[in-house]
């Protein structure tokens, strides 16, 4: 088995559960929830996600932005790519080598401190995984 494959259990986002009834135990919408959270956590992810709505109205279905941890920063590096939103992401990394995709992708979420923004980098490759595009590099295991 190749080591170098893409695991979509390593690649989910750990987060807390905040829904009714039951946790999850599998994966569900690239989350992986790790624990219930507390009235306190909840409420700071309730408030999250109504700041990423709101924030988000403003925004095409069709930007880079759409992924998650991707803002205009990085939606600009994409552009300098000449990857100018989401269809164009698809079909530039479709049929691409795994070191091609992760190459780009490594170029375009370095930080100016020399690191990799993980998230970002992580959140990318999941959303190609869900939207059918295969042969994806293995994710960064640190979040």
């Amino acid at each position: 088995m190749d080591i170098n494959h893409f695991d979509v259990n390593e690649c989910a986002v750990p987060c807390v559960w905040c829904g009714d009834g039951i946790m999850p135990v599998n994966i569900q919408n690239g989350k992986k929830y790790i624990k219930e959270g507390t009235k306190f956590e909840c409420m700071k992810k309730g408030y999250g996600s109504g700041m990423y709505t709101e924030k988000n109205k403003h925004i095409s279905q069709n930007s880079l932005r759409q992924i998650k941890y991707v803002g205009e920063e990085y939606e600009n590096r994409f552009i300098q790519k000449k990857i100018l939103n989401l269809d164009d992401l698809r079909r530039k990394v479709k049929n691409s080598k795994k070191k091609t995709i992760e190459t780009l992708l490594v170029e375009i979420f370095t930080k100016k401190s020399g690191d990799l923004d993980k998230r970002a980098y992580n959140a990318t490759l999941m959303y190609l995984y869900t939207h059918g595009v295969g042969n994806i590099p293995k994710c960064s295991k640190e979040w």
